[in-house]
């Protein structure tokens, strides 16, 4: 089930935090890809609901922390936000432009009678037949949108001696142009989007990357910090619950220090390789 945004959050707030993060999200480099594997607008709002309890505990953080760096703590709100607005981003490019085969079946049935009549006109030594060497046939799309602009501009220039001399309306070659147009601008559009997806697909990727590094590390912090508590879960939930990846709450390990880092007394920092035992 798809949870929705946080309604109190307005959107300018996801752009402005996108904006304000949009280096570091670009920077991210393919190789550094964290597969998405989870519901991007769950994982928003877990975090998001987290918000309250992390800034609660900041001073106790600091306290046990004094030297460790928590820009990765302090920004997690706004990488957040930035996921979102990146998330809403790729969807809005998934939208289809105008359907494209209404567009080819409308501008067939349109072309086929003009092109009749232009070659009963040829015929009829009314017009010259050596321009439809030019037509294209009706192999592909842009080809048919080409020829229906090539018979209705033959018409149109030549207006003066058809318009008494065959049963075509000045509005069919209207309609002809206008849809010639339309469908050479949806493939235009088509060809564009699939490029737009591809780029909001990867700024999404990257977005989420820079988000689940900062949340990885916001985990490691709270497990260190809350350990003997045993609250570190509830406080900072997994986004993978159910999921079966890089879930986990970081195990203690037998000198009850937390598991944070093998053979040191403090978290890892944000984009170690050294992972906590079972975030994997």
């Amino acid at each position: 089930m798809t949870i929705e945004f946080p309604p109190d959050i307005p959107g300018t707030k996801f752009r402005a935090a996108f904006h304000a993060l949009r280096e570091a999200i670009v920077a991210i480099l393919d190789d550094q890809l964290i597969p998405i594997t989870v519901d991007i607008e769950a994982a928003v709002t877990t975090v998001m609901g987290c918000l309250p309890q992390l800034e609660r505990l900041r001073p106790e953080v600091v306290r046990v922390l004094p030297t460790h760096d928590l820009a990765p703590y302090d920004e997690i709100g706004t990488r957040a936000l930035a996921l979102g607005h990146a998330h809403a981003l790729h969807k809005a490019a998934a939208r289809p432009p105008e359907p494209i085969p209404d567009l080819v079946a409308a501008a067939g049935v349109v072309r086929t009678p003009l092109l009749t009549d232009i070659t009963v006109l040829v015929n009829r030594d009314v017009l010259q037949g050596e321009p439809l060497k030019q037509l294209r046939g009706t192999t592909g799309f842009m080809n048919l949108a080409s020829d229906l602009l090539f018979v209705a501009t033959m018409l149109r220039t030549n207006w003066g001696k058809v318009k008494t001399k065959s049963a075509i309306d000045a509005r069919e070659l209207d309609d002809a142009e206008d849809l010639a147009e339309r469908l050479t601008t949806a493939i235009g559009l088509r060809e564009h989007a699939v490029k737009a997806r591809l780029e909001a697909t990867r700024t999404r990727h990257q977005a989420f990357t820079l988000f689940e590094r900062g949340y990885q590390e916001v985990r490691r912090i709270i497990a260190f910090v809350r350990h003997y508590e045993g609250d570190a879960e509830r406080i900072a939930p997994s986004i993978y619950r159910g999921r079966g990846g890089r879930g986990k709450a970081p195990k203690p390990v037998s000198n009850g220090a937390s598991a944070l880092s093998a053979g040191s007394d403090t978290p890892t920092g944000e984009g170690s390789n050294t992972l906590p035992e079972g975030s994997q």
